[in-house]
């Protein structure tokens, strides 16, 4: 095997074992990507449960007594429909998001490696984060042409807040929309009721 430019011996890091070591990075890369997947898939359906039951209780109208106040129990489901999102956001975001992204670090490492022994040598890792972005107005990056100026640019981790940030926000509409326009006065100040009560239409 021939000598890289930079000098190293070639013989102290052989081109088959860093293939292989790239090769168990791309399957680490996949694993953690469809486990940010399949944690979306159970929170959206938990999404469509929550709004479901909130759904119900808002067209039953039942209220639970809580201390002196009566909450609509729509607003509540809406409400613990919101924390388990957040959580599932905690799962991706602090946990599984940041080993892919250290996944994808070791597979752009790699790549560089490998094509230093061996010129032409493909950069998938690469290329998928450098095609990952998005951008508005959307720039152009073909070679030869010059980046249009772009207002905002997307990344991964910003997509991801997005994805659940305007799904939480919604929830958060919901909640407070629930509660502000059901009959949430005070309850009788002897006592609450332990009893979940239901209005009349």
């Amino acid at each position: 095997m021939s000598t890289p430019s930079n000098g190293s011996d070639v013989s102290s890091e052989p081109l088959v074992f860093l293939v292989d070591m790239w090769k168990t990075t791309i399957e680490v890369q996949q694993h953690f990507n469809e486990l940010e997947w399949k944690i979306r898939g159970l929170a959206l359906t938990v999404l469509t449960t929550s709004l479901g039951a909130g759904a119900l209780a808002l067209r039953e109208n039942t209220f639970i007594p809580i201390l002196s106040w009566r909450f609509s129990l729509a607003s509540l489901v809406f409400s613990a429909g919101l924390l388990l999102w957040l959580a599932f956001f905690f799962v991706v975001s602090v946990w599984y998001h940041r080993l892919l992204l250290g996944s994808v670090k070791e597979g752009v490492r790699l790549e560089e490696r490998i094509g230093e022994l061996l010129e032409g040598s493909g950069r998938l890792t690469t290329a998928i984060g450098e095609a990952s972005p998005w951008s508005f107005p959307s720039q152009d990056a073909r070679p030869g042409k010059v980046p249009k100026t772009a207002w905002f640019t997307l990344h991964s981790r910003h997509k991801l807040s997005a994805f659940y940030g305007i799904i939480a926000a919604l929830l958060v509409a919901l909640a407070l929309g629930a509660h502000l326009g059901a009959d949430s006065l005070p309850t009788d100040r002897s006592g609450p009721r332990a009893t979940v009560e239901t209005s009349g239409p």
